[in-house]
C-alpha cells in the first residue's frame, strides 16, 4: 500500500498497440475525515485527457473500474495515468493527528486489461 501525497499521483508505463477499449481497475481507499471530509473526488486522466472519475466515500479498500477508449492511448505506446484528488488534505489540517502530508488515496494496486475479457 502507498499513499498518494499531494493532489495527484501518476504512473508512467509503456503499452503495446491498443486495438480496443481498456478496463482500468484500481484497488484503493480514500483518506476521509468525517465530518470535514466525507468523500474524495478522484479524477482519472490518461495522457492529460480526462477518462473518468469516481467519488470514493467508503473508508475501506474497494475496486473501482472504468473503461478507457482506445483513442486515449498514444500510438507511441507511452502512457501517463494520473489520479487527481482535488479534495486531498492533511490529517493535521482536519484535527486528525500531527501528520502534515496531503493525503488522497491509499493505493494497493492498479490493473489494465482489454475490455470484454472478464
Amino acid at each position: 500500500m502507498i499513499w498518494s501525497k499531494g493532489t495527484a499521483a501518476s504512473i508512467h508505463f509503456q503499452v503495446r498497440e491498443v486495438t480496443s477499449p481498456v478496463v482500468l481497475e484500481a484497488f484503493f481507499k480514500p483518506f476521509l475525515a468525517p465530518p470535514h471530509l466525507d468523500a474524495q473526488q478522484v479524477e482519472v486522466y490518461l495522457n492529460d485527457q480526462p477518462v473518468g472519475e469516481w467519488l470514493a466515500s467508503e473508508d475501506t479498500f474497494q475496486t473501482y473500474r472504468l473503461e478507457i477508449p482506445q483513442v486515449a492511448f498514444r500510438e507511441s505506446g507511452e502512457a501517463l495515468l494520473e489520479f487527481r484528488t482535488p479534495d486531498a488534505a492533511s490529517p493535521a489540517s482536519l484535527g486528525r493527528g500531527a501528520d502534515r502530508r496531503i493525503l488522497g488515496l491509499a493505493m494497493m494496486w492498479v490493473r489494465l486489461s482489454p475490455a470484454g475479457t472478464d
